[in-house]
Order: structure tokens, then sequence, then C-alpha cells
């Protein structure tokens, strides 16, 4: 038995995503403010800001056990992420490509 848990749908051979969208559409988001609208995230999401350009790593959720997964309240603050929620991994600014 695996450390971690399978998926539900196994795959036995690959496939052509043929649109250029991501197969998750919580990956991107257009701004900052968004990371408060995605619908059910999960520690490990990794979500693109296109205006910002910046790509945030979903480290903690909020919520009770067998409820919603919340982090609306929490995960944006005056305009910044809470880095108890959110860390940044990538700024188009930084040459080296983020830190990790």
């Amino acid at each position: 038995m695996p450390d971690w848990e399978p998926g539900i749908i196994p795959l036995a051979a690959n496939f052509q995503n043929n649109t250029t969208s991501p197969l998750d559409a919580r990956q991107v988001v257009p701004n900052l403010a968004a990371l408060e609208q995605i619908q059910f995230p999960y520690p490990g999401l990794t979500v693109f800001q296109e205006d910002g350009k910046h790509m945030y790593l979903c480290l903690k959720i909020r919520g009770t056990p067998g409820g919603p997964i919340d982090i609306q309240t929490e995960g944006v603050i005056g305009g910044v992420a809470n880095p108890d929620y959110w860390k940044k991994v990538h700024d188009e600014s930084e040459i080296d490509g983020g830190e990790f």
C-alpha cells in the first residue's frame, strides 16, 4: 500500500489536451483576489496569478473535518496573500526563478 492516496481515475495510457487552458481550472487566476474564489483548494495546489506573473503554493486550508474547505476569509488579506496559507514561489522579477 502506498504512503500516498492514489487517485480514483486510473489512466492506463496518455492523452492529448486540445486546449490552451490548464486541465485544472484552479491553476490560473487573473489576479490575487481570485485566490479567495478558488473552490476546493488543497495543500500543494500551485496557482499562477496572471496579472502579477506570480506563482503561489497553497500551504494549508482551514475548515472543519467533513465540512467545506474554506480559505476565503484568511487566504488574502488587504490585497496580500496570507503567508500562512499561500507561499509565493515564483516572481518574474527574480532571475533565479523564485525560492522554494
